[in-house]
Parts: C-alpha cells; structure tokens; sequence
C-alpha cells in the first residue's frame, strides 16, 4: 500500500473472504474516493480485515480516518473508539435495516426468551454480543446465562443441528442461530 495520509479501514467480521480477496478492491475504492474528492491519488489508502482483532488494530492507527464496518460491528465498538455514523448502506431488496431471525429446532423446548437459559445462540454477528442482545433481538430479554458466540458457517451449523447432531464435539445441547436474510425472515 502506498504511505497515505489517511487511510480507509474495511473489516467485516463473519464474513466470508480474506483480506487478499478484497484489497484489490479496497484500493481500487480509495483511488475513486480520492479522485473525486479532488486529492492526489497517493493521499487516501485503504486496508480490508475480516477479523474483528485485527480491525480493532486498525482502527486503533494514527492513519485511520474512516472505517466501513457491519452495523454489528459499529454496536459493539462505537463508544470505545469513538465512531460517529456518516452514512448507511441502503441494500436493493433489504434497505437499511436487515432483519435478523432467531431460528431454534422445531417441537424444541425453548417457547420464549425466559426459556432459553443454558442456551447458545450461534451467529455471524456473534463477536459483537451487545448487537444481538440489544439490537438483532432488541424485544427479546434473554437470560442473563445465554451464550452468544460467532460462526462464519451459519448454515452449516444450522442443518448439522436440524439432523439432530450435536456440534462440535457435544459440546452444544440447544442451539438458536440467528440468520440474516432479509428474503425469507419474518416481519
């Protein structure tokens, strides 16, 4: 990356893809924005990280100016590092605000958020437990004992479970998942 004056942080926790995969485009992204901005082509940088470590680490540089994060993300890290949002993505088909949907094995014997104790909730959001317990499931009020945890293999975890398996190693006897996906989540 070229010394910049100021650099772009993108880091997506979760999500699939390495930081390999998306510099080329994030370079690519800063290039445009410093063109347009009028600014000479080496005084914006860009650097993606899929971890939420590793951003953290990034936005924590001198450098740092702006940072394109997941809502979830922004949740979890907004007042320790200061962010303040300019602006929202607004997704064809979805809009600003994605909606989230807590999924739990059919005839299971969790029937409400009070009967959850003991639970795990696995989601691609689950490094950011502050956004699923207070925004992704906002009207819920879950017990103070539920497990939140991260997985980038959401699906895979959820049709392990639905086979009746228990994942990993049984280490897990009752799971919710929460997915996003705008297209098939209830209102």
């Amino acid at each position: 990356m070229l010394a910049a004056m100021a650099t772009l942080v993108f880091c997506a926790p979760g999500y699939p893809g390495g930081s390999g995969d998306a510099q080329p485009f994030v370079d690519q992204f800063a290039k445009a924005a410093a063109a347009s901005a009028g600014w000479k082509s080496d005084s914006l940088g860009a650097i993606y990280d899929p971890s939420e470590q590793g951003g953290l680490a990034k936005l924590g540089d001198k450098d740092s100016v702006l940072a394109f994060v997941p809502y979830a993300f922004y949740v979890q890290h907004a007042a320790a590092l200061h962010l303040a949002p300019l602006a929202q993505a607004d997704v064809v088909g979805v809009g600003t605000q994605e909606r989230w949907t807590l999924v739990g094995k059919v005839g299971g014997a969790a029937t409400g958020a009070a009967s959850m104790t003991g639970y795990t909730i696995l989601s691609v959001a689950g490094y950011a437990p502050e956004f699923v317990k207070h925004a992704a499931l906002a009207a819920w009020a879950l017990p103070a004992d539920v497990k939140i945890e991260a997985t980038g293999q959401i699906l895979s975890a959820l049709r392990r479970v639905a086979s009746g398996e228990s994942i990993p190693n049984g280490a897990y006897q009752n799971e919710f998942f929460e997915c996003r996906d705008a297209r098939r989540a209830a209102p």
